[in-house]
């Protein structure tokens, strides 16, 4: 990519006509710095005289700062990258009961209309449900966190940041449900190799979890991190309400 920054002197003549007409075949973005504008669009050279209507593909993003130019380019590059991961398929996971996790969903919401905290019983019965089993394995619950909350726009995210974090602290992770291969791989892409296929597991069948059960408010578990591939947990809590209407298509939006 070319980042252009135009700073006019009385040797430099029509700098802005010349990124304007500027024949280049990778990415272009430029630099104005007294622009009263954050961002704007420079059509490129031979719309106006055309009678064209510029779109963002005929245009050249001028910026006011080259920082803004540099973070907008490395932002377009990394969801470039993301857009071009080989494997983004939503696994196929075994064991999975959703007809018998509903029916503990509904049994709890009948006892408890507005929701609330699942009891030990309840919470492992639904835990099972998804292949997640409760380890007494004396972890004492430290360590990387995976939780489950509701957008209001876009329904359920699933958060992992390690030593407790959420995805509002440092280090913390989210995507929305459900999760591909590749969304759990990045998630977890900064913890040791050992830990990893523990890790994806759960992520996973936490994300088939809150795809399949939208009373699911709000999750937070704590990962065994021991194990090839076995998803259990070390500590779980999980709050089940009356589930908020949301647009289903919008999870799906990638």
């Amino acid at each position: 990519a070319v980042i252009a920054l135009v700073l006019r002197t009385a040797a430099t003549g029509d700098l802005v006509n010349a990124v304007r007409g500027a024949d280049v075949t990778v990415p272009l973005a430029a630099v104005i710095p007294d622009q009263a504008e954050n961002v704007r669009l420079l059509p490129k050279a031979g719309d106006r005289e055309q009678g064209a209507d510029p779109g963002p593909s005929g245009s050249v993003p001028a910026y006011c700062d080259p920082e803004t130019a540099a973070g907008a380019l490395a932002r377009a590059a990394a969801y470039g990258a993301w857009r071009a991961r080989s494997s983004r398929q939503v696994p196929r996971l075994s064991g999975a009961r959703a007809g018998d996790a509903k029916e503990v969903v509904r049994a709890f919401l009948a006892g408890s209309p507005r929701g609330g905290w699942l009891p030990p019983g309840q919470l492992t019965e639904l835990l099972d449900c998804y292949g997640l089993s409760l380890s007494d394995r004396g972890q004492g619950g430290t360590g990387p966190v995976i939780g489950l909350a509701q957008d209001p726009d876009f329904g359920p995210l699933v958060t992992f940041g390690p030593d407790g974090m959420t995805r509002r602290g440092p280090g913390g992770r989210a995507a929305l449900v459900p999760l591909t291969d590749a969304d759990a791989d990045d998630l977890v892409r900064d913890e040791p190799a050992a830990c990893l296929p523990a890790l994806r597991e759960s992520l996973l069948r936490v994300s088939r979890l809150a795809d399949d059960l939208p009373e699911v408010a709000e999750l937070w578990l704590t990962p065994a991190t021991g194990g090839a591939g076995a998803a259990s947990a070390v500590s779980a809590r999980v709050r089940l309400a009356p589930a908020a209407p949301h647009d289903l298509f919008l999870g799906r939006l990638r």
